[in-house]
């Protein structure tokens, strides 16, 4: 057996060890043995792989994955493999994305010996190693070394800190194909390793911070996408029992929220409000933005649902001996009879306009949905709660990627669960679409994943009539430079990529689609002035 072969192989038992279910290659000659050892591991049934011809989609049906297996509360890393060179590159928005939303991404590049680097050899980058900027950690592997593979899984899954995406890039010198004589390769079946998460003393005492800071009078709770480390809601729910909750649609806390928090906040104003305690990523709106940049604000950690309870009580006691009161005692303000909470009141709209009812109906009929991070989340921002789960990617709020990263979270086998036995519906907007169109692209034989594409178009980029850039004065460049107004539909698109096709212009229309939760693209045809 060849060093590239034992090494590729080598690898690929390692990842499995670390709990690896699901692979992403990319074709390629210098991945070639991780792509054969891979291959040969779904051919075993241990692990799923997945191809696909573009890097770029790939990256995002890997982040996908690994969003799906997080909601389902069984979160493990998804290595994706690529070739040498501007392969790598490509990985970069999903792995950006990755980083910021704290996603358990392996980056496996394949790359040619340390030899070649700066001699003009084809396909090589001078440091392949350093091509992808936004993750966590990264290893460069020279060829025929052991990869720190358990190291860099343990990284990537937050084992002392919050997860995010790790590079091994690893150097493989020729040959790259397995002789005849290494087939068959049987791999015994191993248990995987368990990640336990290990919170810092900083993180215990942000907590601890959090926890005194809700026991005191005008405290409200500011609670944004929390990349679905909230899946788990039982320890923050009963944390924030008691005080005013802001939480954005993007939160499985939402149910808990004064309605329309940011219409509340705008028009109400926040006077009385003296502290504010955060859990996830609040971007969404300004009135939050500005709350949260005039109060003092404490911290809730992204990842305290996944905490062992030896953590919990911990910080949970250093907050009551820091307030001079038993773990389950009150405070003083409450046991003096004083009431700590500050009030705000809302109510929905009692009237959506055509874009709110198009969200509205979809997430009635839908057990999960990933929702655009342009107009279509604000749109869901003023639609009640329907009890369907909402994915995002609110990492760097980016609009690209996102109906590969919908057919991943499909993929991680989310449908398969009895509170989510219908489609995962994507709703996107139509510029949101043209930016992953190449996301349709299955391979050859691969069914149609379980998602129902909801493409919401209203000629191009509306989300900016909303902003600055929709003032009469700068109306001679709107239309070119940011609607990017195209004129086009949807049907020739989704049917050369193979998924059926509907075009939907009323709201019956729309109700049929949803109720008949199948697989497609579905093109919702509205102006932005409805």
């Amino acid at each position: 057996m060849n060093i590239s072969t034992a090494t590729a192989r080598e690898i690929a038992r390692d990842c499995v060890r670390a709990g690896m279910k699901h692979v992403v290659a990319c074709p390629g000659s210098r991945s070639a043995p991780l792509t054969y050892a891979f291959a040969e591991l779904d051919r075993q049934g241990i692990i799923s792989a997945h191809v696909r011809i573009d890097e770029r989609s790939a990256g995002f049906l890997a982040l996908g994955i690994a969003k799906g297996l997080r909601a389902q509360q069984v979160p493990g890393p998804v290595v994706v493999v690529t070739t040498s060179g501007t392969a790598v590159l490509n990985l970069g928005p999903a792995i950006a994305e990755a980083a910021y939303s704290h996603v358990p991404i392996v980056a496996l590049t394949a790359d040619r010996p340390a030899r070649l680097r700066a001699t003009g050899a084809n396909q090589t980058l001078d440091d392949q190693s350093r091509a992808l900027p936004e993750v966590v950690a990264s290893f460069d592997v020279p060829a025929g070394e052991p990869a720190p593979v358990a190291d860099a899984l343990a990284v990537a899954m937050g084992e002392q800190g919050l997860p995010g995406p790790v590079q091994l890039n690893v150097q493989f010198d020729v040959p790259l194909v397995p002789e005849a004589t290494d087939f068959p390769w049987e791999v015994p079946v191993e248990s995987a390793r368990a990640f336990r998460v290990h919170p810092s003393e900083q993180d215990i005492q942000a907590l601890t911070g959090a926890l005194g800071a809700l026991k005191k009078p005008g405290t409200v709770a500011v609670v944004g996408d929390c990349s679905g480390f909230d899946a788990r809601h039982g320890v923050v729910r009963d944390m924030l029992a008691g005080v005013p909750v802001f939480a954005e649609p993007t939160s499985a806390l939402i149910d808990m929220s004064v309605p329309v928090p940011h219409r509340v906040l705008d028009t109400r104003g926040w006077d009385d409000v003296t502290t504010v305690v955060q859990y996830g990523k609040a971007t969404l709106f300004r009135p939050t933005a500005k709350l949260l940049a005039q109060r003092p604000v404490f911290t809730i950690p992204l990842n305290v649902e996944w905490w062992q309870a030896e953590a919990l009580e911990r910080a949970r006691a250093l907050s009551a001996e820091r307030s001079g009161t038993g773990a389950e005692g009150a405070d003083s303000d409450t046991e003096a009879g004083h009431d700590p909470r500050v009030e705000f009141a809302g109510n929905w709209p009692a009237e959506l306009s055509v874009a709110e009812s198009i969200v509205s109906t979809i997430a009635a009929g839908s057990s999960h949905m990933l929702v655009g991070s342009s107009n279509a989340v604000r749109y869901l921002a003023n639609v009640p709660p329907t009890g369907c789960y909402i994915h995002a990617s609110r990492g760097l709020a980016g609009i690209d990627g996102l109906i590969s990263t919908g057919i991943g979270i499909a993929k991680a086998g989310q449908n398969k669960l009895p509170q989510h036995g219908d489609p995962l519906a994507i709703v996107i907007g139509d510029v949101t679409a043209l930016h992953d169109i190449g996301g349709l692209l299955l391979e050859t034989g691969e069914n149609l994943p379980p998602v129902q594409v909801f493409i919401l178009n209203d000629d191009g980029g509306s989300i900016f009539a909303g902003l600055e850039h929709g003032q009469d004065h700068l109306a001679p460049y709107f239309d070119r430079f940011f609607a990017t107004r195209h004129g086009r539909n949807f049907d020739h698109l989704a049917t050369g990529y193979g998924w059926s096709y509907r075009y939907i212009n009323t709201m019956s229309d729309l109700q049929v689609a949803v109720d008949g939760k199948q697989p497609g693209v579905y093109e919702v045809v509205f102006t932005p002035d409805q």
